[in-house]
């Protein structure tokens, strides 16, 4: 399953931190996801938190 639940909050986050750790991530998404998620489902849940690409890694593959 894949959500974009919480995208902009990591967004906004990673504009002004692009170095946050991935303790830093999963901290800001955890009470987005209990929002949304029952706790039973979510303890199922393995969170993959993907950081954009940068524009120059773009290009190469646009190419």
């Amino acid at each position: 399953m894949t959500a974009n639940l919480g995208s902009d909050l990591l967004m906004q986050l990673l504009d002004e931190q692009p170095e946050a750790s991935e303790s830093d991530l999963h901290e800001l998404l955890r009470p987005v996801l209990r929002g949304h998620f029952q706790p039973a489902l979510l303890a199922r849940f393995q969170t993959v938190i993907y950081r954009p690409l940068p524009a120059e890694r773009c290009a190469p593959l646009s190419a």
